[in-house]
């Protein structure tokens, strides 16, 4: 019990230490905060991509499905892989198809 409160106590001083005693003060600390919102930003943003992506994935398999429902048409038929295609290209990369279709 003891320790816990030695611990503890030990563990309140680091968070009860003046502002003015730290390291980073003026200029210094700003520029600190600034790197550390970027940084935060960075890691959040690499959640966010995949998230989109699987939101995309879903959007064309959904396209994809409606086409073929619509066709009713054995799968083998090059049409519909070609179409299929053009249909997950415009969904998963439309700059690159739009640059390409010019």
């Amino acid at each position: 019990m003891l320790s816990l409160k030695r611990k503890l106590t030990g563990q309140q001083a680091m968070f009860t230490k003046p502002i003015q005693d730290s390291e980073f003060t003026g200029e210094l600390r700003k520029q600190k905060m600034l790197s550390l919102k970027r940084k935060l930003t960075g890691q959040q943003a690499m959640f966010t991509k995949p998230i989109q992506d699987s939101e995309t994935a879903t959007e064309v398999s959904y396209e994809i499905s409606r086409m073929i429902a619509k066709r009713s048409r054995p799968f083998n038929d090059g049409d519909i892989v070609k179409e299929c295609i053009v249909i997950a290209a415009k969904k998963m990369c439309p700059k690159r198809m739009h640059s390409n279709c010019r």
